[in-house]
């Protein structure tokens, strides 16, 4: 395969106390480099939107574990992003997180063997409440706690009044 370079030589682990593991011929792959764009369901680019995918090791680097590592990127004004590493193939779990809005599921792409891959994504405006809390009489509750729970996912959140019982 034209983008796989086979290194060969004493590749080896350090453990904790110092224990080398030697783990033979490496393959090493220059993988998929990712990008696109996020936008919101009714088409405006969506800036600074931090994106997460997670790749696993190998348990055979790390026995009895379930290691792995996260990569990051970020939208510019335009919604565009790159991720700044080339991907390994495989499927992948994408994570979008920007305030105000939410990702109805988790996204799952699938990174080929292109060297480049560009993914268009969307995300939902997230619900709201606003009110004001108040005592009987009227007067605003100072530093009211409120919580909000989805009943559905069991996910909660919560906020608490400012001198005005908002």
């Amino acid at each position: 395969h034209p983008h796989r370079v086979m290194r060969k030589g004493d590749w080896s682990y350090y453990t904790n106390p110092i224990e080398s593991i030697n783990l033979g011929d490496i393959q090493l792959a220059t993988g998929s480099v990712l990008s696109g764009t996020v936008t919101s369901t009714d088409g405006l680019a969506l800036p600074k939107v931090s994106l997460k995918i997670g790749l696993p090791i190998s348990a055979a680097l790390f026995p009895g574990t379930s290691r792995g590592f996260d990569i990051h990127a970020r939208t510019d004004e335009q919604g565009t992003f790159l991720f700044p590493s080339a991907l390994p193939a495989g499927r992948r779990a994408l994570e979008l997180r920007k305030k105000g809005y939410l990702q109805d599921d988790l996204f799952h792409i699938t990174i080929n063997d292109q060297v480049e891959s560009e993914i268009n994504l969307h995300m939902k405006t997230m619900p709201f409440i606003s009110g004001r809390v108040q005592y009987a009489d009227g007067t605003a509750t100072h530093k009211a706690r409120v919580r909000v729970e989805d009943q559905r996912s069991g996910a909660m959140s919560s906020a608490s009044t400012d001198v005005d019982g908002n």
